[in-house]
């Protein structure tokens, strides 16, 4: 009836009922022994009291006890439950192969779409670069400007005189960095048990301050080092793992690339990337000295990263670097009917990402809607199969299942499917 059904809703206040009537029962009939050997009853109940002591605390340590054993019965039956629903809707499932392998296949696909699209988006758009105050972080480029104000070269590459101004524009910069324009180098190594190809990127020696990357071990170049074209080398933690074993004595070791020895003086943390996003695992000095070879406005291979000085925005480098150009220009003669050489900066992150912003929000509505079909369709799986199965819930139901198996045994067939489902999705995004 209703009270057997209001006790199994309430275990914990029916256990408390149920301590107190043990404790009652066990000071009465105290009572009634002390009474019968010829005590007075007053004197026998608070002699019965003295002797079970304070109720309050045996009242406490009984509901503990009492708890631990109701919730882990508790929890026992709803495990059985629900271990018992999962094998029944598995067997059933077995029954039916069909609708099983479309339901399962539909959510994969649909699953793994939409994962596989959003992992991209967040690398890319979401998730912030894994560097050092990414926010203040900017791609400097080099492009000729002209009185009609239009852009010549836009986005073009820096010369090596280009990238030295830079260098001393202090009131826009903390530092700027330079790196090889055309992204890497492919380098043999040899030296090894095997000789293999790796990539090599030429970089100046601000590169892993400015990006606040400090080397896992060791250190990287110094001004000094680079201007005199010292052949060092700081290598990825992947390299170093592979060539090396992983071992601290790889500093001040040896690599031979492209049959010209470098000294290895770092290693980067492991995972990596340079601004650019690639996956580079040597680095080694660019000479920017005034000596070096192609020394001049004329050659551009250069691209750079800067770190925005302290208290500087970027609207602020943005006017002030064109006007920093400009005035070089002049200097130096280099205004050609009102045409000469300006750099400009653009936001890491922005850099980065380029024109595939509104490509990828259009690719992730897409495959959202795939997903909206997708549940969609499975629903309308679902209602025929819930159709064609009236017949075997008005069974149970005739066999004493209530209303609640009924639902729990139809969520476990959906949940199961679902997890599936989804477990076969990831897979399929992550490969």
């Amino acid at each position: 009836d209703w009270r057997d059904l209001w006790r199994r809703l309430t275990p914990k206040r029916q256990a408390r009922i149920d301590i107190d009537d043990e404790i009652t029962f066990h000071i009465e009939e105290e009572v009634e022994g002390l009474v019968e050997s010829g005590v007075p009853e007053r004197e026998a109940r608070a002699k019965a009291l003295r002797g079970f002591g304070d109720i309050q605390t045996a009242r406490a340590k009984m509901s503990a006890l009492a708890g631990s054993r109701t919730n882990r019965m508790l929890l026992e039956n709803v495990m059985d439950g629900i271990w018992g629903d999962i094998k029944l809707t598995a067997r059933g499932l077995t029954h039916r192969p069909s609708f099983t392998f479309v339901v399962i296949l539909t959510l994969a696909l649909g699953i793994g779409a939409n994962t596989a699209v959003f992992s991209v988006l967040n690398s890319i758009l979401l998730r912030p670069l894994s560097f050092h105050e990414p926010d203040r972080l900017v791609r400097i480029y080099e492009e000729v400007h002209v009185p009609e104000g239009e852009r010549i070269f836009p986005h073009g590459v820096l010369s090596a005189p280009a990238f030295v101004d830079l260098r001393e524009a202090s009131h826009l910069f903390q530092e700027v960095a330079a790196f090889s324009a055309y992204r890497e180098f492919g380098s043999d190594l040899t030296g090894g048990e095997t000789p293999e190809r790796v990539v090599r990127m030429p970089v100046s020696s601000e590169f892993f301050h400015v990006l606040g990357i400090p080397p896992l071990l060791g250190r990287s170049f110094t001004l000094e080092e680079e201007r005199a074209g010292v052949r060092l080398a700081v290598i990825s933690h992947g390299l170093w793992q592979r060539h090396f074993g992983g071992i601290r004595e790889a500093l001040g070791a040896t690599l031979e690339l492209d049959g010209v020895t470098f000294e290895v003086v770092g290693v980067t943390p492991r995972g990596f990337r340079g601004p650019l996003g690639t996956a580079v695992e040597v680095w080694t000095p660019v000479n920017l000295s005034r000596e070096a070879e192609g020394f001049n406005r004329g050659n551009h291979y250069l691209s750079a990263v800067g770190r925005l000085a302290g208290g500087v925005t970027f609207e602020q480098v943005r006017t002030g670097i064109e006007s920093y150009s400009r005035s070089i220009a002049e200097e130096e003669g280099r205004i050609f009917d009102g045409a000469y050489w300006t750099a400009v900066a653009v936001p890491l992150h922005e850099d980065r990402v380029g024109g595939t912003r509104a490509t990828l929000w259009v690719l992730m509505a897409a495959v959202v809607l795939v997903l909206l079909s997708t549940c969609v369709n499975v629903a309308n799986l679902f209602l025929v199969r819930s159709l064609s199965r009236t017949k075997e819930l008005a069974i149970r139901a005739s066999l004493g299942c209530g209303k609640g198996g009924l639902v729990r045994t139809l969520l476990s067939e959906t949940m199961l499917l679902s997890l599936l489902g989804g477990g076969l999705g990831l897979l399929l995004a992550w490969g």
